[in-house]
């Protein structure tokens, strides 16, 4: 661009710059600007910008100048590139006076950004000189300014480094992974040694507001590494759900060749003992940005682990515990921000900063050192003074700062956002980590130190949460549905309990203790204000709480496959036994059990409200699932064991109180429309009951379930009336309960009897009956079909294919329009739903085809072959692919599965796949398109894996008669508009490579499609190329982009579809797209 046009280039965008802060001319100036980022000599206006204009411009024209540079890299020539760097470095040095900070940053990032686009393609000795070059302008420039900038382009470096915080560049994550390793490698360590030296020498400068920034950017640089998600050489790489790679770890890990950097007790001293102690309290208002970042230092501080620290065994005789001693000086700095407490508290109502930093610096340290580590690290506080402030222990110390926030209001819901909200939520899931390795290591035991800390928390937890209960008995009743309602507040409901579980399982004994005392006290307070007809609210509030909490601390949460009772809690069960005090485990147990029969007790039903009896349920399921009739080796004391073992003699007096809770439960008259109390008695309680064949065998001779199931056969209005998904559950109950029942003609007539209600049912949701029935013919058909032989398999398949056939004549009845959006919705829906269960039949149908039964299956007879499973997939995809339309693509499960079957059947049958009716083979290809245009990476994978098997079979079809295959079971060769269809997924797919930046599995797949697809259509495949190269105006770029294209041609000698050159056909691809995306994708 010559002068004029560099000039009119910058009076446009200054007045495009104007044009913004006016909203009449907003659109218009934003077309400007657009237009100028994408203009093709925009890297020559940009810099005339940055040296000529004013400061707005010169940020639109550092963000162009990126986007320019990536697009044009290519292009550029090494020569070019190196230049570039060489002009942003020079330029960033020569106005870091007067520079914007916003234009710098821009510039220090796009620095960064094209020194790792280039970082591939050049050797360690070119990176080491660039950074020298930086040190030596630095030097050489002799100000702190200077010294500023070299430490922010260092920051940059790193966080663009990062994969996690990478900029998008068009190049494939490996190429991004590499650019880590090498860096981690070769740099990362000199960068930190490089930031710390200078910060250590800045520290007391800063405090001045005498070292320009320049401690600031160095605890940013520090921060930045800190930050990094350090890896071993052959660790997995993370992974994004988009193939990005993550981070998927809060501690940083660094190696041993870190110990020395941070573990030395003078390594951060300039941060410990200079800046921090200066910057507490009062001292922070002088510096804030300082003191925040500082302290957000030491919390990355806190977040170290790994092999850094030495192993115990590797420690010399005498030597001091180098972790304790770490984690001592952290928590130094760390009790300058929260004690006393008392003041700390009334710190934080003006700046909560310190408080919460201090909670997440704890936080941060707690799963990685554990209580017995904060023990250790309190008898090494320093002076004789922290001494003497940590006479009651650290723990201790931490456990002060924990209640002071509860007590200030933490747990409240209005207070959630709050300081104190945010600074107890951290500090108790610090708490929970610190007692983790005590809690559920049967080798660990917590020590008398955790106990008493964990006992003083969770009685604050209580007291605290039982006043909150009690005020939340007077909200009025809407106000209180509205405020629970929807799965995330039931969620943080039941972490919150699980989290005070956890911390109160530290002290069990001491916490059954209250929790027994508090139970029985509101109990005696319900029946005095039953008796009295007073309010009861208040009373039944605080026991649905008391009855929660103490199912969480003694009973299995069942997240495994068998519910064993918590160590700590048998622990005091064993111990009470052998020491002839009363059983804890079994005085709470019985009162949880008494406690849920009041939902049975007509004397005292009546005052119960649903929510109390809701928790009263659940607590006894969690309980029953735990410690009923168990089966597992855990011992129980003996007065468990005399109650509630198989060998009880009253154990089916509790079975059958269980029974009568639930029924009570469904068939309340008050208690009608409750759903959620209605599932808790079906899902929880009644499915726990018969999981076990000891308890079902019991249960089934109970009078109170043979009522229970006559209800449901006979469908009475109080069983009539329930929602049909706990009708589903109840009827899955009482079917699972024949697993105890051993008599065959017994069993046969439960049976039987229970599906009286299952038909009348089946009646009443005809809608719902298909999809039920297709997901029971799935599970039939995955447990069986693979392990049949070749008569009893054809039966099994006969029948799902009557079901398939069946529903394709039911569904197509039954399709109309719905008058409203809201209907068309919920038939989606239902649709959804249908069509999911019988992917599901057809995909487990297809197991049947992975095992051979070629030798022990043939015969003359018909009955005797193997079943024809294709033909019953086919069948039912001919029910599928024309409805695969519209909303239905928009249901992410059903998406998935319909893709997975595609793409399994056209590589195991694509001869039968050929063989569709012209309309449905349209219907295919165009849902195949939608997939392959999906930003789904799973549904675009397995789109592209079945459009690439369709693609070879139609190569290798094209080819059959020059090769003289006779396979009468190959594909015939696609024509007419099939071809011409075929032939356009070049074009789409190489258009969703280009547009977006696909992990490595959806290049790969998208390059064994595209490869049968040039070979079979060289012709399309020349007009592509034609149409790609028109738009290019610049020479260059024209050049490039058909040397590229010449590659992936066949007449580079990819003329077969053979392992090898699909292996050389993808590095090839992903070469062209890390070019051409910068060409195309940008313009």
């Amino acid at each position: 661009m010559d002068h004029q046009q560099l000039e009119a280039a910058r009076h446009s965008v200054e007045k495009a710059c104007c044009d913004l802060e006016n909203n009449a001319t907003r659109s218009s100036a934003e077309a400007v600007l657009l237009e100028f980022r994408q203009a093709h000599q925009a890297l020559d206006a940009c810099r005339h910008i940055l040296e000529h204009s004013s400061q707005p411009a010169r940020f639109q024209a550092a963000i162009a100048l990126r986007e320019a540079a990536l697009r044009q890299w290519v292009l550029l020539g090494p020569e070019g590139q190196r230049s570039l760097r060489a002009y942003l470095l020079d330029y960033l040095l020569r106005h870091a006076q007067s520079a914007h900070l916003v234009v710098t940053k821009q510039l220090t990032r796009t620095l960064a950004v094209l020194l790792k686009r280039g970082w591939s393609t050049e050797d360690a000795g070119a990176h080491r000189a660039f950074f020298d070059s930086l040190e030596t302008q630095v030097a050489a420039n002799g100000t702190a300014t200077a010294r500023r900038i070299n430490l922010e382009i260092l920051e940059a470096i790193v966080c663009e480094f990062s994969p996690a915080t990478a900029s998008p560049m068009g190049l494939p994550w490996e190429v991004h992974e590499r650019c880590r390793a090498t860096l981690e490698a070769s740099l990362l360590r000199d960068f930190f040694v490089h930031g710390a030296r200078i910060a250590h020498s800045a520290a007391a400068p800063a405090l001045q507001g005498r070292d320009d920034g320049l401690c600031l950017a160095c605890i940013s640089l520090l921060s930045a590494v800190l930050g990094w998600e350090f890896r071993h050489p052959n660790a997995p790489l993370p992974i994004y759900g988009a193939g990005r790679p993550a981070s998927n770890s809060s501690q940083i890990r660094p190696g041993t060749a870190w110990r020395s950097l941070l573990l030395d007790a003078g390594a951060f001293s300039w941060l410990l003992d200079t800046l921090l102690p200066a910057l507490s309290g009062p001292g922070a208002a002088s510096q804030p940005h300082l003191a925040a970042d500082s302290r957000q230092l030491l919390v990355l501080l806190c977040s170290v682990s790994g092999d850094i620290f030495p192993k115990q065994a590797h420690r010399r005789n005498g030597s001091e515990d180098v972790k304790a001693a770490y984690l001592a000086r952290l928590m130094t700095a760390v009790q300058r921000w929260c004690v006393p407490v008392q003041q700390a508290l009334s710190r934080a109502q003006q700046d909560e900063s310190e408080l919460v930093d201090a909670s997440r610096a704890i936080a941060a340290a707690a799963p990685i050192h554990r209580s017995a580590g904060f023990e250790q690290a309190g008898a090494q506080l320093g002076s004789a003074q922290q001494q003497s402030q940590s006479q009651q222990g650290l723990l201790m110390h931490l456990a002060e700062l924990t209640c002071g926030c509860v007590a200030c209001g933490g747990l409240l819901e209005d207070s959630e956002g709050t300081w104190m909200w945010e600074a107890t939520d951290v500090l108790l899931e610090a708490w929970v980590e610190l007692l983790a390795e005590d809690s559920f290591s049967p080798k660990a035991r917590p020590s008398q130190a955790s106990q008493q800390a964990a006992a003083v928390i969770f009685q604050a937890l209580v007291q605290a949460s039982l006043a909150d209960a009690a005020a939340g008995a007077a909200e009025d009743e809407a106000e209180g549905e509205a405020a629970e309602s929807g799965g995330g507040a039931n969620a943080a409901r039941e972490a919150a309990f699980a989290r005070a579980a956890a911390i109160g399982r530290a002290d069990a004994a001491s916490s059954c203790q209250l929790l027994l005392a508090l139970l029985r006290e509101k109990r005696g307070t319900l029946e005095s204000c039953a008796k009295a007809g007073a309010d009861t609210s208040v009373a039944l509030e605080e026991m649905t709480w008391l009855l929660r909490m103490a199912a969480h601390l003694i009973a299995d949460p069942g997240d495994g496959e068998v519910p064993v009772p918590p160590l700590t809690v048998s622990d005091i069960a064993a111990r009470s036994a052998e020491q002839g005090q009363a059983d804890l485990l079994f005085e709470l147990s019985c009162t949880l059990l008494d406690n849920a029969a009041l939902c049975a007790d007509p004397a005292v039903v009546n005052v119960i409200s649903p929510r109390f009896a809701e928790a009263a349920v659940w607590a006894a399921a969690r309980w029953a699932d735990t410690y009923l009739l168990q089966e597992s080796t855990s011992p129980l004391s003996p007065a468990m064991q005399e109650s509630f073992s198989n060998q009880a003699q009253n154990v089916s007096q509790t079975l059958a109180s269980l029974v009568r809770v639930a029924t009570s439960a469904l068939t309340q008259p008050g208690w009608a429309g409750e759903v959620d109390l209605h599932g808790v008695a079906v899902v929880k309680l009644l499915r726990v009951l018969v999981k076990r064949r000891l308890a079902a065998a019991r249960l089934v001779a109970l009078p109170e379930w043979q009522q229970l199931a006559g209800a449901f056969a006979e469908q009475v209005p109080g069983i009539q009336a329930l929602a049909a998904p706990v009708l589903r559950n109840l009827a899955q109950a009482l079917a699972q309960a024949a697993i105890g029942i051993a008599d065959g003609q017994h069993l046969a007539g439960y049976v039987a009897f229970i599906f009286q209600g299952v038909a009348a049912q089946l009646k009443s949701h005809q809608s719902e009956a298909m999809a039920l029935l297709f997901k029971l013919a799935a599970e039939m058909v995955e447990a069986h079909v693979s392990y049949l032989q070749a008569t009893e398999a054809r039966r099994l398949c006969d029948w799902a294919q009557r079901l398939v056939v069946t529903y394709a004549k039911e569904s197509r009845g039954r399709r109309t329009v719905a008058p409203s959006a809201a209907l068309q919705s919920e038939a989606a829906a239902d649709a959804s739903r249908e069509l999911r269960a019988l992917l599901k039949l057809l995909g487990n149908l297809t197991q049947r085809e992975l095992v051979d039964f070629s030798e022990e299956e043939g015969g003359g007879r018909p009955e005797q072959q193997p079943p024809d499973i294709a033909q019953v997939v086919l069948e039912g995809l001919d029910v599928v692919v024309p409805l695969m339309g519209g909303e239905l693509l928009q249901h992410t499960k059903l998406c998935r599965q319909y893709f997975a079957l595609l793409s399994h059947m056209l590589e195991v049958y694509p001869h039968r796949i050929a063989s569709l009716p012209g309309q449905q083979m349209g219907h295919l290809l165009g849902s195949l398109e939608w997939g392959v245009k999906s930003l789904d990476a799973e549904v675009a994978q397995a789109s592209l894996e079945a459009l690439a098997a369709l693609a070879k079979s139609h190569y290798e079809a094209t080819m059959r008669p020059h090769q003289h295959q006779g396979n009468h079971t190959a594909m015939p060769a696609f024509t007419g508009d099939a071809a011409l269809r075929l032939q356009s997924f070049m074009w789409t797919v190489l258009q969703q490579l280009l547009a977006n930046d696909s992990d490595r599995d959806v290049v790969d797949s998208a390059a064994d499609a595209l490869l049968p697809l040039i070979l079979a259509f060289p012709p399309a495949f020349q007009r592509l190329g034609e149409d790609m190269l028109a738009g290019q105006t610049d020479a260059r770029a024209r050049e490039t982009l058909t040397r590229w294209l010449m590659s992936l041609s066949p007449s580079q000698g990819l003329t077969a579809v053979d392992r090898q050159t699909c292996r050389r056909f993808r590095a090839l691809l992903t070469s062209f797209l890390a070019d051409a995306r910068g060409l195309l994708r940008m313009q």
